[in-house]
């Protein structure tokens, strides 16, 4: 625990003490209990985790749970992604954050949005465990390189934005939204995330394999090996069967019997995409 949580914790505990004298006195406990949702809200109170130990919350208000808004991956995914789309900007979520920059609220009645923001660098598989980016190929997407992804979600549909940086200069890459997270292995992350399922599997079909019932992202990198891409969808994930980005050896093919190939798989990120509710 650092300095600043240390104080913010004492101060906490200095209250709690006075709260519960006053209670014992029969004092009122709501003024106290406004208090504690106060701190709460403005960062007086650390997070705790299952174990009861403070730690950083592991999901922000913003919905990014890989990189935090302070640290130098959260300021680069919000730099280069944006903080939402121009359509959601009058828009609060639905746990009453004020909307734009007039403090209103959401009304109740109003559509949901949802974001989800992660962004972390590239490593190679490690020898135990494993990581949320994790790269095959080190010399088409090098260690250290980094990866950002960015959903929003409505009753309309999803959007998903992808950023990277630090690949490899001129290349065009594939990239797709897969079912499942990474693994050791480039197959660990299953097949394309598709609206529509194809009943033969792997799915070269060009009814579904598209762009319209996938995810494709697919990209050129630039001069410094940065890239972008963006997927609008009519529809919303399904719960917990949009689980990873992978990036793969080239674009993505379309025709009859090779759609929705793209060739090796050269690294993969996984993301907690939100589904429709």
């Amino acid at each position: 625990m650092n300095a600043v949580t240390s104080v913010k914790s004492r101060r906490t505990a200095a209250r709690w003490s006075g709260w519960r004298t006053r209670a014992a006195a029969g004092g009122s406990a709501a003024p106290a209990v406004l208090l504690v949702l106060v701190l709460a809200l403005t960062g007086g109170l650390p997070f705790v985790g299952p174990a009861g130990a403070a730690e950083p919350d592991p999901e922000r208000s913003d919905g990014s749970h890989t990189a935090g808004d302070d640290g130098p991956l959260g300021h680069w995914l919000r730099d280069v992604l944006g903080p939402r789309p121009p359509e959601d900007d009058s828009a609060a979520d639905r746990n009453g954050h004020p909307s734009g920059a007039r403090g209103e609220r959401t009304p109740p009645d109003a559509p949901w949005s949802s974001r989800v923001s992660a962004a972390s660098s590239f490593a190679p598989v490690p020898p135990h465990g494993l990581l949320n980016a994790v790269t095959y190929d080190t010399e088409a997407v090098p260690p250290g390189a980094r990866i950002g992804v960015r959903q929003w979600t409505d009753p309309e549909g999803t959007t998903v934005r992808l950023r990277v940086s630090g690949l490899e200069p001129g290349r065009a890459y594939g990239a797709h939204v897969h079912t499942r997270p990474c693994g050791a292995e480039p197959d660990s992350s299953g097949p394309h995330y598709q609206h529509r399922r194809d009943p033969e599997q792997p799915s070269t079909d060009p009814r579904y394999a598209n762009p319209d019932n996938e995810v494709w992202l697919d990209f050129t990198a630039g001069g410094s090996g940065e890239g972008t891409a963006e997927a609008r969808q009519d529809w919303n994930f399904r719960p917990g069967e949009a689980r990873s980005v992978v990036l793969h050896e080239h674009t993505t093919a379309t025709e009859d019997g090779a759609a929705g190939t793209a060739g090796a798989r050269l690294a993969c990120f996984t993301v907690p995409f939100a589904a429709q509710r």
